[in-house]
């Protein structure tokens, strides 16, 4: 948000002055045991005062119960009364409301597109139509790499194929934390070339050293590696 603020205050007669955050799967708002979720956390990050442009903030859920507990935290909020047009509420499945949402292509529109799909993978061709008809925004994705490498059987694709759709020029990748089985990481995707490494949250540019060693885990089974790694027999 810092960086994209900079970027639209340096160039603000080519960009909208204003942050677009979207948020395709928004949940309740907060964890179960009361640890703000992702609109809350972007709330807090815009209420900063290092953040003093204006915002946008879609908030997108799909379960009805879900969805009035979103609106219930989203509305306690000290930014929501102050900002109040800006914050949308949108129940329904976000393969629906982005469409809707994103008709027609504008370059000059800034800011983050978040999906959190709890488990499950999301929809690539929609993550896709954010890459196309906002060219400018970036896409940050949270998946578990270990379900991608289990449905390899089924869909024939790996990480690398569902980015190679997506259409952003470079990503960036989040080491997973030691231990963990699923694999969970994040991934950054931006057609901006000027990210570099953030050692002290373990993000890493996709193209370097350290990148290409986590996303190669996070890419392939353990199989597969060893099928690389070994010349196969007779060939």
């Amino acid at each position: 948000m810092a960086i994209t603020q900079a970027v639209l205050k340096r160039h603000a007669r080519s960009y909208d002055l204003q942050y677009r955050f979207i948020d395709l799967t928004a949940g309740k708002g907060k964890t179960p045991d009361g640890i703000p979720g992702s609109p809350l956390v972007f709330l807090d990050q815009a209420r900063m005062p290092k953040f003093d442009i204006s915002f946008r903030a879609d908030f997108i859920e799909h379960e009805q119960t879900n969805y009035d507990e979103l609106v219930k935290h989203v509305s306690t909020h000290p930014l929501y009364y102050e900002n109040k047009s800006d914050i949308k509420f949108h129940l329904g499945d976000y393969e629906k409301e982005i469409p809707s949402l994103l008709r027609t292509r504008r370059a000059d529109e800034l800011g983050l597109a978040f999906v959190d799909h709890t488990g499950n993978l999301p929809n690539f061709e929609i993550l896709n139509h954010i890459a196309e008809f906002r060219p400018r925004m970036e896409i940050l994705i949270y998946l578990p790499a270990t379900n991608v490498k289990r449905q390899y059987e089924k869909t024939n694709k790996l990480l690398s194929d569902y980015l190679d759709e997506i259409g952003k020029s470079f990503w960036l990748i989040r080491e997973p934390f030691k231990g963990d089985s699923h694999q969970w990481t994040f991934l950054l995707g931006s057609n901006w070339d000027k990210f570099q490494r953030y050692k002290s949250i373990k993000f890493y540019r996709l193209d370097s050293r350290e990148g290409q060693r986590i996303f190669r885990q996070m890419n392939f089974s353990k199989e597969q590696i060893l099928e690389q790694e070994q010349p196969r027999l007779f060939e």
